[in-house]
């Protein structure tokens, strides 16, 4: 996250945070205790909502203003919203916990779905908090455990550095595939468990806003709007345009997986792997080729693997907040073929982000441009 904006919005979420911990141990107190807490909760929940708008326009301003040229600065964007999206859904989880455990659904839940979901946003707050202090670069909010990097390439002659080219693109295109399995995975498992008809229409709806939906209670109703708040800032940062585009791969990595097919050759298929490959077999077998501008593409493609991963993990636990949420949604009588229709239109979402970006990264389809990626790295080391 970057400016003070960024800031802002990590103080935001701590208040929300703390008041969210208050509340939890205001409850069973007298009503003048849990009465401010309720407020206290309530009030840094807006606070965190007025100050999100600000920062999302800021991000979107930026992505829409940087040139596409400046895929350094577009990724980390990209990142950034991601990461807000995903804190915007657990802030909605906390918020809707807490209104459930208050009695405000009909009927006092038990207080351990709140526990939960503070404990969710105390572990991405901390994420973000570290990403601040490693300053403004791709890939620095440490959802994914550090690994040690690949050693620079220094090839003794051309015919190696042709070899550890190839070699790596092709590790790196199969990391893409092997980390994109399993956020694909736990989300069509999620969608399985869903009426089939709401995810059909959820996918027909791919990329159009969410309807408003039922409110009740206090905190529960800002939950919900937290909620649709998050998914329309997904949508918005795919592109409406884009998610029409990708709508058939959506469909068919859904029912390909379904039917239990491999998930990973959906993936391929999705991201364009075979004709990056294709165009990297036929740019190493130029004549011409330097040395060193293979290597530097080699040594390029390192950095590819560590950033997807963390945009994977920030999809799995968008996916994992969702799940939570529709647990949350559930335990109310409001809940019914509206409510399973915006949770499914959201795990549709996170599909449809996850194929956009995986093709970003393998360069299998000019769409989101926000990344450069593998069949563009090594198109840098193209003879003349």
């Amino acid at each position: 996250m970057t400016t003070d904006y960024a800031g802002d919005y990590l103080q935001n979420t701590q208040a929300v945070l703390r008041a969210g911990r208050e509340l939890r141990k205001a409850l069973g107190a007298d009503w003048a205790t849990l009465g401010d807490a309720i407020s206290r909760l309530e009030q840094t929940a807006q606070q965190h909502e007025t100050g999100g708008m600000g920062y999302r326009a800021f991000m979107f301003s930026e992505l829409e203003t940087t040139t596409e040229a400046d895929k350094v600065t577009r990724e980390r964007m990209t990142e950034d919203v991601l990461v807000s999206v995903l804190t915007d859904l657990q802030v909605a989880n906390v918020l809707m916990a807490a209104g459930q455990a208050l009695g405000e659904t009909g009927k006092k839940a038990e207080p351990r779905l709140l526990d939960e979901t503070l404990l969710r946003l105390d572990n991405t707050t901390r994420a973000i908090e570290q990403s601040l202090a490693q300053g403004v670069k791709p890939g620095r909010f440490g959802f994914t455990e550090e690994t040690a990097s690949p050693e620079v390439v220094r090839s003794a002659d051309l015919p190696s550095a042709i070899e550890t080219c190839k070699r790596r693109s092709n590790e790196t295109l199969d990391i893409l595939v092997s980390e994109a399995q399993g956020v694909v995975t736990s989300v069509v498992t999620a969608l399985s468990k869903l009426d089939e008809k709401e995810v059909l229409e959820a996918l027909s709806k791919l990329g159009v806003e969410v309807k408003e939906l039922p409110k009740v209670g206090r905190l529960f109703r800002q939950g919900i709007e937290k909620l649709k708040g998050a998914i329309d800032t997904l949508t918005r940062l795919l592109g409406s345009e884009a998610l029409v585009r990708i709508k058939a791969q959506v469909e068919q990595i859904w029912q390909e997986v379904r039917e239990g097919k491999h998930v990973a050759q959906a993936l391929k298929w999705a991201f364009g792997v075979e004709a990056t490959q294709a165009l990297i077999a036929k740019i190493l077998s130029s004549e011409g080729l330097q040395q060193e501008a293979l290597d530097q593409a080699s040594n390029a493609l390192a950095p590819l693997a560590t950033t997807f991963k963390e945009k994977m993990a920030m999809a799995k636990g968008m996916a994992s907040a969702v799940t939570l949420g529709g647990t949350l949604l559930a335990l109310t009588p409001l809940a019914g073929p509206g409510l399973m229709l915006f949770t499914a239109s959201f795990y549709m979402g996170i599909l449809a982000a996850v194929v956009l970006i995986g093709m970003d990264y393998a360069d299998g389809g000019r769409i989101l441009l926000r990344v450069r990626g593998v069949g563009e790295i090594i198109s840098s080391a193209r003879p003349g």
